[in-house]
């Protein structure tokens, strides 16, 4: 897709399953990845790609992807894995408290 588009390089990004699709492309093309947005941490063995820079952003109170898994990850290279976490959230933060995510994802990039 990103040959097709004529994208040299860009950040991947997915929540729960989707991340961990995200983490399997960084790890198999970290040639192409500038850095790496997961939303939640599913429990996978998956080692970060080498010298990509990763954020985590994570519910407070997620059964499903719960905070161990994102702190186990963030253990395996925690000078490049920054971990936020969203206060009184579940799995579905991203749907139910988007300004917060979004707000953690602005100041991680530093945009203005």
């Amino acid at each position: 897709m990103l040959d097709h588009l004529g994208i040299a390089d860009t950040w991947i990004g997915g929540h729960g399953f989707g991340g961990t699709i995200a983490r399997t492309l960084a790890a198999e093309h970290h040639d192409r990845i500038n850095g790496l947005l997961l939303l939640g941490v599913e429990d996978a063995d998956i080692a970060p790609a080498p010298g990509i820079p990763v954020l985590i952003i994570q519910a407070s109170d997620d059964e499903i992807t719960p905070a161990a898994h994102a702190e186990a990850l963030q253990r395996t290279a925690p000078e490049r894995i920054s971990l936020t976490r969203i206060p009184n959230a579940d799995h579905f933060f991203p749907a139910t408290h988007p300004i917060e995510t979004a707000v953690v994802i602005e100041e991680y990039l530093d945009w203005d």
